[in-house]
C-alpha cells in the first residue's frame, strides 16, 4: 500500500475511500514506519502524506517514517472540513484540536480524523 494513495483520496475529499484505505492497512498489518516517501514534487501532497503517516504511526504506537520530517508547513492552510471555511468558530476550534502532525503542517481536520472502528 502506498501512503500517497491515501493522501490523494484525502486531497480530493474522498473520505470513504480514505477510511477504507486505513482499514485495509490495519488488516494487512502495515507498519507506518515502512511507508515509502511519495515521489512527488507537490508540496501539499507530500505534506498530507507525511501528516497521515505520522498520524497512523502515532495511533499504532510505532515510529513515523524518517522522511516525514522533511515535509514542513504549507504556505496556505488546508481545511479538511469544508464547513470550517464558512464558520470562523469551527476554524478556530480545528486550529487547536487538529491532530498535531496536521497542525504542524497547517492542515486542519477534526481530532478523530480517519479513526475507524
Amino acid at each position: 500500500m502506498q501512503i500517497v494513495d491515501l493522501a490523494r483520496a484525502v486531497r480530493r475529499r474522498d473520505f470513504l475511500a480514505a477510511r477504507e484505505w486505513v482499514k485495509e492497512a490495519r488488516r494487512q498489518h502495515e507498519d507506518p514506519a515502512a511507508f515509502a516517501r511519495p515521489a512527488t514534487a507537490d508540496r501539499e501532497e507530500l505534506a498530507l502524506a507525511a501528516a497521515l503517516a505520522e498520524l497512523l504511526a502515532e495511533r499504532a504506537g510505532r515510529p513515523p517514517p524518517a522522511w516525514s520530517a522533511e515535509a514542513g508547513p504549507l504556505a496556505e492552510p488546508v481545511w479538511l472540513s469544508e464547513a470550517a471555511r464558512r464558520h470562523p468558530t469551527l476554524a478556530a476550534h480545528l486550529q487547536e484540536a487538529s491532530p498535531e502532525p496536521f497542525r504542524r503542517r497547517r492542515i486542519f481536520a477534526f481530532p478523530d480524523f480517519l479513526r475507524v472502528a
